[in-house]
């Protein structure tokens, strides 16, 4: 009895991928503007964010996508990477309140010195802070 016609193009979808080797890139090869190499980033900061203020960053971030913004985050996590950075590095002033709402919960790599950092923030107003941090350089960034 033969196989159904959908289990042998599966498996013959499953060898071709285990055949295949994925190209390589050549040695000091630089990255992609606007994006880091993830292997950089050893340490995963799990934090909750406003799920208005996530929705907008994540508006901001597909926006930059389609129109080519090289400038743009690639990524939400790359987003948030980059303004607690900046907050870390510039120490500039939030001007932007955190608000009331139902947070998500969300993760995304960043560097040892940078995890300190975020866990060196006051305990009972890190979610807060981070918020602000957030808001304040999303505002920043939009002008």
């Amino acid at each position: 009895m033969s196989e159904p016609r959908g289990k042998k193009m599966a498996l013959r979808v499953m060898r071709q991928v285990k055949d295949h080797e994925p190209a390589s890139k050549p040695e000091g090869a630089p990255a992609a503007p606007g994006t880091l190499p993830t292997s950089n980033f050893e340490e995963i900061l799990n934090v909750r964010v406003n799920s208005l203020l996530y929705d907008q960053i994540k508006a901001m971030v597909e926006a930059g996508a389609t129109i080519n913004d090289r400038e743009a985050p690639v990524s939400i996590g790359a987003f948030m990477r980059e303004a607690l950075v900046a907050y870390q590095t510039e120490s500039f002033s939030l001007t932007e309140r955190p608000a009331p709402g139902r947070k998500i919960a969300t993760s995304f790599r960043v560097h040892e010195d940078t995890k300190a950092f975020y866990h060196g923030l006051p305990d009972r107003r890190r979610t807060a802070t981070l918020e602000c941090i957030l808001r304040t350089y999303l505002r920043r960034r939009l002008g």
